[in-house]
């Protein structure tokens, strides 16, 4: 038998268009979700906030989750955390522990007191919420941040919804929970030492950093006042400043007069000048609340106290006593033994919201309170470092008592 080439000699004479292989197929690149965040119930950037986490920015991590997620204190305890059995991490060894990353972060920023960053503009418009529970917060969290202003009605006794009720204390502590839902937003918030002492008790007009404070804290009504000008005015902080989600009304001043006491001062002899409390009325929760803002003098720095020189406490108190409100009095109190101070408060009916952690950071003392009377409650408290300072900032939360 002969032998014959089993492969068809090709015709090379003839072929289709184009010549040689020809590719029926083009690669294209895919940019698909990480598994991660694709399987995150709440949309969140994961990878993004575990690499700053990684690098030890961990505020500018949590500024990045809470971009998707307003309460990650929250989150890293309740969720399920579906993102974990999706990680690819699973095949290499194990999965990284997302949600404990994430509650990591929501209590540290509790702790230092982190507040979100919103910079859109205010838009002017206003949206009503019917109801305080997960969504509806979440709702109030990412419209302030579109620069929207918010309003939230809630017919429960508080905030929450069925995080409260339908998960228990041992699950979800409620201390984070109240944190985490009422860092959305303060109320009120009570400054002193707003402006700098000029030359000769100068007061210019208007107040620059009052200023500043009004252009960042958009949504808030406030009221600023001096105290009485005085040339003797020594190159500290002065004024005070109360700020309110809510509008202010019936606002008032009193200059608090401060004894003769001579004291030396880069040596000359000085006398001190008077003090301010400053006061206003709001609407919170559909109660009207009466508010006091006060800073007194530091007898302890003139080697006197106010136990011998009680009557601007004695000023205070009776303004208090003067309310049938429910009342909050804050301010720098300048009592280095704040014993004396509490108890005689407490006797007209004030409790403060502390009084054990420091609060200034020059010496180891207890000066600035949040005083309140028996129609509200305090439910949590904390002193946190600033460095805007040298007093701490001190942040108490309330209810209603009725």
């Amino acid at each position: 038998m002969p032998k014959m080439d089993l492969t068809a000699q090709p015709d090379l004479t003839k072929h289709d268009a184009g010549t040689g292989a020809q590719r029926s197929r083009i690669p294209v690149y895919m940019d698909f979700l990480p598994p991660c965040n694709h399987a995150c119930p709440a949309g969140e950037d994961i990878q993004a906030w575990l690499a700053l986490a990684q690098e030890g920015k961990y505020e500018a991590a949590w500024q990045k989750l809470i971009e998707n997620n307003p309460f990650p204190a929250i989150h890293g305890r309740v969720c399920y955390h579906p993102c974990e059995t999706s990680c690819n991490r699973a095949f290499t060894d194990q999965e990284v522990s997302i949600h404990a990353v994430e509650r990591f972060l929501g209590d540290l920023a509790l702790e230092k007191g982190w507040t979100p960053s919103f910079n859109a503009p205010a838009s002017g418009k206003k949206v009503l919420i019917i109801g305080a529970g997960p969504s509806g917060l979440s709702c109030a969290f990412h419209l302030r941040r579109l620069g929207h202003e918010v309003e939230i009605h809630e017919a429960g006794p508080f905030a929450g919804g069925m995080i409260h009720f339908g998960i228990p204390a041992y699950r979800m502590p409620r201390k984070e929970l109240n944190a985490e839902i009422k860092r959305v937003d303060a109320d009120i918030i009570l400054l002193q030492e707003v402006e700098h002492a000029e030359p000769n008790g100068i007061q210019v007009d208007p107040p620059p950093n009052f200023t500043r404070l009004k252009a960042a804290l958009t949504g808030y009504d406030s009221y600023f006042s001096y105290p009485k000008r005085d040339p003797r005015e020594l190159p500290f902080g002065i004024g005070l400043a109360i700020f309110s989600r809510a509008p202010l009304f019936d606002t008032t001043r009193l200059d608090l007069p401060s004894p003769p006491l001579e004291f030396n001062f880069n040596g000359e002899v000085k006398t001190p000048t008077d003090r301010l409390m400053i006061g206003a009325k709001t609407t919170l929760g559909g109660h009207t609340v009466q508010l006091f803002n006060t800073h007194l003098l530091a007898f302890f720095m003139l080697k006197s106290s106010s136990s011998e020189h009680p009557q601007q406490r004695e000023m205070v108190l009776h303004q208090l006593q003067e309310s049938s409100l429910p009342t909050l009095l804050g301010g720098d109190f300048n009592v280095s033994g704040y014993e004396t101070l509490v108890a005689q408060f407490a006797a007209a009916g004030f409790a403060t919201a502390q009084s054990q952690t420091i609060t200034w950071r020059r010496m180891p003392y207890v000066l600035d309170h949040v005083f309140y009377n028996r129609q509200l409650r305090c439910v949590d408290h904390a002193v946190i470092p600033t460095p805007a300072s040298d007093h701490h900032l001190l942040r108490a939360e309330f209810e209603f008592a009725d």
